[in-house]
């Protein structure tokens, strides 16, 4: 039995084998850990492909004495443990199936997003 976690990944999965999906939103589970902000003033910004754009212009243009330091997924050991750690978490979705989304909502962290639609129909776009 199959599933698809979104109703736009099943229509592309439809769409390219002929296979209709049910579609169940992922609840994780798997996700052991609860969020502890030991770590006030950083945040995560964990990017695509370990892309650097979105935590480059953060670093690049806060100001000095800025409270909050950001971080990459890379600068972590990348555990579920270390990111429960940070004040908050900041995505900007790049992939409409993205299972971090339901993984950082699992461990009740604070999550920024972009609020404007064509940041999730069309990620690249400035």
């Amino acid at each position: 039995l199959f599933f698809a976690n979104n109703p736009l990944l099943a229509e592309q999965i439809a769409w390219q084998s002929g296979h209709r999906l049910f579609v169940q939103s992922p609840v994780a589970l798997y996700v052991d850990v609860s969020y502890y902000p030991r770590r006030s003033e950083d945040v995560l910004v964990p990017e695509p492909r370990d892309a650097c754009v979105l935590n480059c212009m953060l670093r690049r243009f806060a100001p000095e004495g800025y409270p909050l330091r950001f971080f990459q997924k890379a600068d972590t050991d990348r555990t579920m443990k270390t990111f429960s750690t940070f004040r908050s978490v900041v995505i900007f979705p790049h992939d409409y199936a993205l299972m971090t989304f339901y993984e950082f909502y699992a461990m009740s962290m604070p999550l920024f997003l972009p609020s404007h639609l064509s940041k999730y129909l069309f990620p690249y776009s400035a």
